[in-house]
Order: C-alpha cells, then structure tokens, then sequence
C-alpha cells in the first residue's frame, strides 16, 4: 500500500499516490466513478484537494501478473475517455 504522502517531483508539477481522479463528478460533488493510477501528475491541485477533478498532464498504470485483460482495458477505456494526454503503462 502506498503511502499518503505527497512528493515534489519538480517545480509545479506534484505526483501523488494514491490520488483519487474523479471521472465522473455528480452535481453535489460526489464522485459517481474514480480511479486510483499508481501516478497522478497535475499541478498545485493535488496538493490541496482529495479528489483530482479535470485533466491531468499525466498518468501511470503499473500493471501485475494478476491484473485481468478486462480490468486493463476498463481502465485504458476510461482515462482516455478522461482526456488523459498522457497514459503510461508498466508491466
């Protein structure tokens, strides 16, 4: 499990695991579907807020041998219906 714990990567940029991001935000705030990437790169918001919500320049997936194609593609399916600029994935 990761650590809460927020780390300076370089100036203006903060990766933070786990930070939730908020796909799917109701109107009350509340988010109806989130995900946890092992990396999360944005600006100061993540810092500051519990739940990313936007764009983030960034994200990172690390992939283990349990991890089903079905779950894989769920996540790719979403973080690019998210507009994720950037998509990393480890295996």
């Amino acid at each position: 499990m990761w650590a809460a714990t927020r780390m300076r990567q370089w100036p203006g940029v903060i990766a933070t695991p786990p930070a939730q991001w908020g796909l799917v935000v109701d109107e009350g705030g509340e988010v109806v579907v989130g995900r946890y990437p092992d990396v999360l790169v944005d600006g100061t918001s993540l810092a500051n807020d519990p739940v990313f919500v936007g764009v983030p320049h960034a994200i990172v997936e690390v992939w283990s041998p349990t991890s089903t194609l079905a779950e894989m593609n769920r996540k790719r399916r979403e973080y690019r219906e998210g507009g994720a600029p950037v998509f990393i994935e480890a295996f």
